[in-house]
């Protein structure tokens, strides 16, 4: 083995950690160059800022359910949009105590745990920013937007990209391609999804219609029953199964 290759930082050979610095590179020069142009009512928010203005600008809706709200910044954006907005939080975190949006007519604020609390009602759309890796059971959650989402509803979901380092309260790690398989699982066809990655943000935007496949063994095979339901990508055929790489920075966006 050369020097070079066995150098190591930690436990890390350094050969691989100039690999992944590469690669990282060459994803920043991508995004520099194909992410859009961010308008500057939505250079402010701290997250999800090219899904918020691609939901407000491409998408038509009334009623949305912000879960996670935190300090509020993403209702708020969508009140000044003309939005209908209901807010859920835990109503304890750090973020919440920074809250900028004052109760009114436009924006309903529930303090309660998402998973727990019994809607009585759906909505056009659904905003979920940076929660889904917080939850125990990605899956319940997934299903629980599913189910409150009128037809043709509006998801715009948006994770962190998936990193080694391991922070309290996350409790996955994500890519697009991992997103819209478990969006898949939770009932979502996700063919025309809507994906960009920027910055610390992978988000997808769908429209709710049915994903309807043959029964999953949760193991091989299980992309080629359910490909229909995702979006036309390059996809390696095996025997039996159909894979694909899912770190998508841009499709339909």
């Amino acid at each position: 083995m050369s020097k070079y290759t066995s150098k190591r930082y930690g436990n890390t050979p350094l050969y691989i950690l100039c690999g992944k610095t590469l690669r990282k590179l060459i994803e920043m020069v991508v995004e520099l160059f194909t992410v859009p142009k961010l308008d500057k009512e939505f250079k402010n928010l701290p997250f999800s800022g090219h899904a918020m203005q691609k939901l407000i600008k491409d998408f038509k809706f009334t009623s949305i359910l912000d879960i996670g709200s935190g300090e509020g910044l993403h209702s708020k954006a969508l009140t000044n949009a003309g939005k209908q907005v209901t807010a859920i939080d835990y109503g304890d975190s750090v973020y919440y105590e920074k809250q900028v949006l004052a109760k009114s007519d436009a924006c309903a604020t529930i303090i309660a745990d998402f998973n727990d609390y019994n809607f009585d009602c759906q909505y056009d759309a659904v905003w979920c920013s940076h929660v889904l890796e917080h939850q125990p059971n990605p899956n319940y959650f997934l299903k629980k937007i599913y189910s409150l989402l009128i037809d043709g509803g509006i998801l715009a979901i948006t994770v962190p990209p998936a990193r080694n380092t391991i922070s309290g309260g996350h409790l996955t790690n994500w890519n697009a391609g991992i997103l819209l398989y478990n969006l898949v699982l939770a009932g979502f066809d996700c063919k025309d999804a809507c994906v960009l990655k920027y910055g610390y943000n992978i988000s997808i935007i769908i429209t709710k219609r049915i994903a309807v496949f043959d029964n999953l063994s949760f193991d091989s095979g299980d992309i080629r029953k359910i490909k229909k339901c995702l979006p036309k990508l390059k996809y390696y055929s095996t025997d039996n199964d159909d894979l694909f790489n899912g770190n998508i920075l841009k499709l339909n966006w």
